[in-house]
């Protein structure tokens, strides 16, 4: 089959799609983190989200409730996504203060 000329070619989106909502419903898990942890390989970024509090026998510990793998190019836009979300939240409330480690 003769291949299209490069003008009749589908184009990709020149900006970024962007959503009002997204569907989901009762289905879709829902969690409080207060920790996250990295790991980093080449191929992708992995967010193991948590919980912190004490066991029974007064050790800190976190529970893992989420791991979410991205990939490099969808963990910087969320980066970028967070840094500014944080701003707007700060131009509304106020700074955020930094939590205790």
């Amino acid at each position: 089959m003769p291949r299209k000329p490069k003008s009749e070619q589908p184009q990709q989106p020149s900006k970024v799609l962007e959503f009002a909502y997204f569907k989901g419903g009762p289905q879709v898990p829902s969690f409080y983190a207060n920790s996250i942890q990295t790991l980093v390989s080449f191929t992708d970024i992995t967010l193991l989200v948590g919980q912190t509090g004490y066991g029974p026998d007064g050790e800190h510990e976190m529970w893992e409730v989420a791991r979410l793998n991205l990939s490099p190019q969808h963990a910087k836009a969320l980066a970028e996504l967070l840094t500014k979300r944080i701003a707007d939240y700060e131009k509304a409330f106020g700074p955020i203060g930094k939590s205790p480690t």
